[in-house]
């Protein structure tokens, strides 16, 4: 077990500094595009309750090249409870594409992470075991929700229930136009024919206090993905 003391930290952004939604469609619409085409869309929703935050992120790829990676993902963050003592968070994400079927879900209970599932079997790696993970992070949806809602983040850790991956700020052309290397310290790289295991993203806002992202690019070899705002 290790004791996260970054995400009380987190706890409190995620209450407080994240936009909350709550409208029927109050969701951040993104498309994503590859050379110039759409092949894909991005939507992130937020969701405040009394005791209780839900960040949801559901993507579709329909029209990549030959088809080979078209399929449907999904993050959700749940954090049950505001009380230290008690405070729980649920991870879990889906994998539904031509060339991978996968779920995971890990919990964090009082601080610690305490539990780790990846289906099928043959898909953990030594990183799914909790007593590998004695560091701090956060998760896959909470960084989608982070990157795309506030302007150039300071360096922080993934953790996806297989893999610890490094975030770094880089040089800042702007206030509103910001740098990361992502990159795969330990465990398996995207995408298993390619092993992708370093991008270079990019992301722009609007005006100086606006949270709305008008895009974000991420480039790994000859490949980049636009993610553009849909409103």
């Amino acid at each position: 077990m290790c004791k996260l003391n970054l995400i009380k930290i987190f706890l409190l952004i995620y209450f407080t500094l994240l936009p909350c939604f709550s409208s029927a469609d109050d969701y951040k619409h993104l498309t994503i595009s590859l050379l110039g085409k759409q092949i894909g869309s991005l939507k992130l929703k937020e969701t405040t309750t009394v005791g209780s935050k839900i960040i949801a992120v559901n993507g579709e790829i329909f029209s990549s090249p030959f088809r080979v990676f078209n399929g449907q993902f999904e993050h959700k963050t749940s954090i049950i409870g505001r009380d230290s003592s008690s405070t729980k968070i649920y991870y879990q994400s889906i994998v539904d594409a031509k060339f991978k079927k996968r779920k995971i879900n890990y919990l964090v209970k009082n601080y610690d992470l305490t539990d780790v599932n990846v289906f099928p079997k043959e898909e953990q790696t030594r990183y799914s075991n909790p007593e590998q993970i004695d560091f701090e992070f956060i998760d896959p949806a909470f960084t989608i929700a982070k990157l795309l809602s506030t302007p150039c983040q300071n360096s922080f850790i993934i953790y996806d229930g297989r893999r610890i991956i490094d975030v770094i700020s880089i040089k800042r052309a702007s206030d509103l136009e910001c740098e990361y290397i992502y990159e795969i310290r330990k465990g398996p790289g995207h995408l298993m024919h390619f092993n992708f295991k370093k991008f270079e993203i990019s992301t722009f806002f609007d005006q100086k206090g606006n949270s709305a992202i008008k895009s974000m690019i991420v480039k790994t070899g000859p490949f980049k993905l636009i993610f553009n705002s849909a409103h």
